[in-house]
């Protein structure tokens, strides 16, 4: 699928597979901003806080070649000593959004682009985590 056309070209071989793997949503729920913030080493997200997010989901871009299975809903344990300064002051990284042509782009074999009216969301063909191959996953 294109947006533009140019010209007709001879073929030029394989077309080029993205090189990072996803990082998945290993069950459903709000996605919390201190599970994004502990997990934002491992990747780019696609989803805010607070977007609701079900297992199989894929909430963002892996920095390695694995698909990844993350809890992106765990909430902070709340206790009575705690630096309320040191919170205020750690905030996420940019969230990229992927527009229509940019999430066809990025999909793979295994994925499924899911269209709203409300949003776009990338999800994994087999959604229980058990029951997705396991040859290119890590789980967290």
């Amino acid at each position: 699928m294109s947006t533009e056309f140019l010209h007709y070209a001879p073929s030029r071989g394989e077309i080029m597979a993205r090189i990072n793997g996803a990082i998945v949503a290993d069950r459903e729920g709000p996605a919390t901003e201190y599970a994004l913030r502990n997990l934002e080493d491992r990747g780019i997200f696609f989803i805010q806080p607070g977007v609701r997010v079900y297992e199989g989901m894929v909430v963002g871009e892996c920095n390695k070649d694995l698909d990844i299975n993350a809890n992106v809903c765990r909430e902070k344990k709340l206790t009575n000593m705690r630096a309320s300064h040191l919170e205020a002051l750690v905030h996420l990284q940019g969230v990229r959004k992927l527009s229509l042509e940019d999430s066809l782009e990025w999909l793979e074999f295994d994925e499924w682009l899911e269209v709203t009216p409300e949003s776009l969301r990338i999800r994994k063909k087999v959604l229980p985590q058990n029951q997705r191959s396991v040859n290119k996953q890590e789980v967290i």
